[in-house]
């Protein structure tokens, strides 16, 4: 029997408790429990780092924030998606329409969205660089507060510093 935990009935265990006390503390930052009920099973073996179920989340959650990222990235590329001040001449919808395409053939996410689904993500990222820069704009010394953990694609749009700063 595992000397960890005692399993409720109908759940399944596969012991990872071989080897000596010592490496067992190692691998185990669990203390030992005696019962476990259906719930707080699942909750253990997530603690183990037993459950697949809990590493498959973070993968899906990765592949979304990496779209986001190439997305930033394609868009800074094509000055006429992010850039008002160049001409119109330059800013035409079918040009426009055409460097959207581009960026669905390169990100090959065609089936996922339309070009104006695109544009409206890559709308919400820009309008959320925004709200972050202007929390940044805080009086200094006490007054401050604290510092704010930065949004994970700020530095990524940085880009845009130069449009908003014309703006003000």
């Amino acid at each position: 029997m595992c000397k960890m935990f005692v399993i409720a009935k109908n759940e399944k265990h596969v012991c990872h408790n071989s080897g000596t006390p010592k490496e067992m503390s190692k691998c185990h930052p669990i203390k030992p429990r005696t019962v476990a009920t259906t719930s707080s099973f699942k909750e253990l073996m997530q603690e183990c780092g037993v459950n697949d179920e809990a590493d498959k989340e973070p993968e899906e959650e990765t592949e979304l924030l990496d779209f986001s990222t190439q997305l930033i990235i394609e868009v800074e590329k094509r000055r006429p998606l992010w850039d008002a001040r160049l001409p119109k001449a330059d800013r035409y919808p079918q040009i426009i329409n055409r460097l959207w395409m581009e960026i669905i053939n390169v990100l090959n996410c065609g089936s996922l969205f339309t070009t104006k689904q695109l544009e409206k993500k890559f709308g919400y990222l820009k309008e959320q660089y925004r709200r972050e820069k202007s929390k940044l704009i805080k009086p200094s010394g006490a007054q401050g507060g604290k510092q704010l953990k930065q949004w994970m694609h700020f530095k990524s749009l940085t880009f845009l510093d130069e449009v908003y700063v014309q703006n003000k």
